[in-house]
This record gives C-alpha cells, sequence and structure tokens, in this order.
C-alpha cells in the first residue's frame, strides 16, 4: 500500500497530466478552428479578387465581414457584393439606386425590461439597404446577424455600416461630371 504522501502526489500527477492534456487538446481545437476560418477569408477573398477582375471594376475602398465582402467601385459607381455562405454575389449599379440607409433591427422587447437592460441586447440585425428608382427588390446587405457575430462588435460593425452609407448617400446625391 502506498503511503497518504505517496497517493497525494500520485493524484497530483494525474491531475496535472489530465490538465495539461486538456490544455494540449483546447488548444488544438483552437488552432485547427483559425486555420479553417483563415482558409474560409483566402476562399472568399479569391473569389472576390475573380469577379472584380471579371467585371473589370477598379475598389476604391472595401469593408470584410464575416459573411461578405463589399467594395466600391467610384469610378464606374458600382457596389460589390461578394457572399461567403453561397458564393453568389451582386454588383449594384448605383445609377439604379434611390436611397441607402442603415437600418437596425431589434428583436420582442417587453415592457419595462428596458430599465435593467441595455437595447443593444436585443439587437438582432444591423443591414445597409438599398432601395431601386427601377422598381427592382431592395437589396439588404447584413453587417450584424445575432448569433453569428459578437455582440461585442456590434459598434465596429454598426460604424463600418454607416461610414458606407455616408459615401454612398453623398454619391447618391450628386452625379459624377463627365469629361468631354
Amino acid at each position: 500500500l502506498l503511503s497518504s504522501k505517496q497517493n497525494f502526489m500520485t493524484w497530483y500527477v494525474v491531475a496535472a497530466l489530465s490538465a495539461l492534456l486538456i490544455a494540449i487538446i483546447c488548444l488544438l481545437l483552437m488552432f485547427i478552428d483559425q486555420k479553417q476560418k483563415r482558409k474560409h477569408m483566402n476562399q472568399l477573398l479569391n473569389r472576390f479578387s475573380k469577379l472584380v477582375s471579371g467585371y473589370d471594376l477598379h475598389v476604391s475602398s472595401q469593408a470584410i465581414l464575416k459573411t461578405c465582402v463589399v467594395a466600391l467601385d467610384g469610378v464606374n459607381r458600382k457596389l460589390i457584393v461578394q457572399q461567403n455562405s453561397n458564393g453568389r454575389h451582386q454588383v449594384i449599379d448605383l445609377e439604379e439606386v434611390s436611397t441607402c440607409s442603415v437600418k437596425k433591427q431589434y428583436g420582442s422587447i417587453y415592457s419595462g425590461v428596458l430599465k435593467h437592460h441595455q437595447l443593444d441586447q436585443y439587437l438582432e440585425k444591423i443591414s445597409l439597404c438599398f432601395d431601386f428608382k427601377t422598381g427592382k427588390e431592395p437589396v439588404e446587405i447584413p453587417f450584424f446577424q445575432h448569433g453569428n457575430d459578437p455582440v461585442s462588435q456590434v459598434a465596429e460593425l454598426e460604424h463600418k455600416a454607416k461610414d458606407l452609407e455616408a459615401v454612398l448617400t453623398k454619391m447618391l446625391s450628386r452625379p459624377l461630371k463627365k469629361i468631354a
């Protein structure tokens, strides 16, 4: 029989090795997750690069989001949106856009709960929305989606959406002058 001191030491060694093994497994899983995220982002950026060159567009600014890449071609007055999840893309001609606005969508808020909770806790989605002069269906580009994006990034993503809205609104209100 082992003495109580030896029992304690054996238990301590087993516990330390178990903790080390769990830490190694967690680090390995985090590494694999980061590698997958980088792979998906590289695929998205490659598709985006091919899209831009295929349409002969000249990107002047872009926003890389978790679910898509949104880029502006100021010269040709086009907005390019490359989706990550389904590989779809859209090229929005700003000549056809009547309005561009940032919209926030909230979940159900019950009476009196805002006394104890902040409004952002109920935020479901922040989108950049486009309405068209031509009667085309409105287009919505999600910048934040509850469940997909961390709540800690709400302010940053809202800021990106509002910055792009400001740029696009200026472009919509005054057309570029043509050089003769």
